[in-house]
């Protein structure tokens, strides 16, 4: 099969090329609106050089074909086809939001983005057989694959991220498999991809309904080598988070390391035994690290073009990073620290500080969000002529804590989310709305009848209901 490599077409020209007339005026449309709106929209502060606009939309261009009358005479890959789809279905799933729902234009696009996801999926069956034994089949395949998470993002059904997380797994495991065979260097395309699913996995982690305990390990070299893994800073493109995610690569791997502590305090919690030595150092650690962190430690931050640290979009980019700081600090309260003193006397002595700290970062996270809001809001010089999006983590995680005289504030700052019509917003929204009721009917922060551990009121909620959420 001929394989075409992606169009070289400059971001400013090309609305103007897939904008005229062709054989399938909707695709066009669609795509129009994908490359427009929706990869600003996915981002937290809008850069030019985004993921979705040189990772999917090229490839999406070649999965084309001469459907748009771009050119493209090669036989598209079924990876390419896959992507071509799977934004398609982005798109036409954003325009069915922006609707009234139940209209005609509304229900079209409905109807649109179902079909278009529906074949997104028949071209990714075709296109897993091709990557088994193809490097760039692979890599596209992979692109396809992290892409129909964002339709789940979109459509806010929240029905099959973590099928669309494994398969990438599992397709990160023979890509490196492929390398050591060929000798093959890591490519920028390659890294951007592990950053993406890096980033997803580890929020997927937090909010996990099926998680396990997990106990730490009793041999002391092997507690040594965990120890070392945990804090070990994975091959990620700092800047690519940052524009993506508005999220640095160190506090990514603080989220990932309290999730895979919880495992382990959850497991000696439950059996009603002491925590091991080791592990009690390397949460004194983590401890020790997260009180180091400030946004001056940060090396690398990304720069913008005609920009300084007074303009709205750095302004924004750093508002974002604080309101994820104060976020992960909730989740290591929430899940390392109140659990930990859960039945315990020392608990009723400290329990009111702890939770005016808790409170105190919830107030935080809402104020910065709220901050980043009124800035995009008010700004007059064009950063933000465009809908751009935060991610939303930092807010789910904070608004789920907040206590009563919290809740007004940040049932303000949903409203707001409402306008950016992601369906994952709304689900995301009720699962907050379901933890208010339940914390104000039996007023109760820590929910303990897991099998004997404890974890916070909302994590408790998803593993009752066994629901799967992706805080995006």
């Amino acid at each position: 099969m001929a394989r075409s490599s992606p169009p070289k077409i400059h971001h400013d020209t090309l609305p103007q090329a897939i904008s005229t007339s062709h054989p399938w005026p909707l695709a066009a449309e669609l795509l129009h609106h994908y490359i427009m709106d929706v990869t600003g929209l996915l981002q937290p502060v809008i850069y030019t050089r985004n993921f979705y606009s040189i990772v999917y939309v090229p490839r999406a261009l070649v999965g084309a074909g001469n459907l748009l009358l771009l050119g493209h005479a090669a036989t598209p890959s079924s990876g390419d086809r896959s992507i071509f789809y799977s934004l398609l279905a982005t798109s036409a799933l954003h325009l069915r939001n922006t609707g009234a729902g139940l209209d005609l234009r509304g229900l079209e696009m409905d109807r649109v983005g179902r079909f278009c996801r529906a074949m997104a999926y028949r071209y990714l069956r075709s296109a897993m057989a091709e990557a088994l034994s193809d490097q760039d089949a692979l890599q596209t395949t992979m692109s396809a694959v992290l892409s129909l998470i964002t339709i789940d993002v979109m459509d806010g059904g929240m029905s099959e991220f973590w099928v669309h997380l494994n398969a990438f797994k599992w397709l990160s495991r023979h890509q490196s498999r492929m390398q050591i065979q060929e000798t093959t260097a890591t490519s920028q395309t390659e890294t951007y991809l592990n950053t993406i699913f890096y980033f997803q996995s580890t929020l997927s982690l937090t909010t996990d309904c099926t998680f396990i305990p997990v106990p730490w390990p009793a041999d002391s070299q092997r507690s040594a080598q965990l120890r070392g893994a945990l804090f070990q800073t994975p091959l990620l493109d700092d800047h690519c988070l940052q524009h993506t995610y508005g999220v640095t690569r160190k506090l990514v791997v603080f989220i990932r390391v309290i999730a895979v502590l919880f495992q382990s305090v959850s497991y000696y919690i439950s059996c009603g035994l002491a925590l091991p030595e080791t592990l009690e150092q390397t949460l004194a650690d983590l401890s020790n690290r997260l009180d180091a962190w400030d946004l001056n430690s940060e090396r690398n931050l990304l720069h913008f073009d005609g920009s300084d640290e007074s303009t709205p979009k750095p302004r924004v980019l750093r508002l974002h990073i604080l309101a994820f700081s104060h976020a992960i600090r909730i989740f290591h309260l929430t899940h390392l620290v109140f659990p930990l003193y859960q039945g315990k006397e020392a608990l009723q002595q400290s329990d009111n500080q702890l939770s005016e700290i808790l409170q105190s970062h919830v107030s935080q996270v809402s104020s910065l969000l709220h901050m980043i809001e009124e800035i995009k809001r008010t700004s007059n010089n064009g950063s933000f002529e465009k809908q751009v999006a935060p991610i939303l983590w930092p807010g789910f995680i904070a608004s789920c804590e907040a206590d009563s005289s919290n809740q007004e504030s940040w049932a303000q700052w949903w409203n707001h989310m409402s306008a950016y019509r992601i369906g994952n917003i709304q689900s995301l929204r009720r699962i907050v709305e379901g933890v208010w009721r339940v914390r104000d009917e039996s007023n109760i922060r820590i929910h303990g009848d897991l099998g004997g551990f404890f974890m916070p009121s909302w994590r408790a909620l998803l593993v009752d209901e066994k629901r799967r959420i992706l805080a995006l």
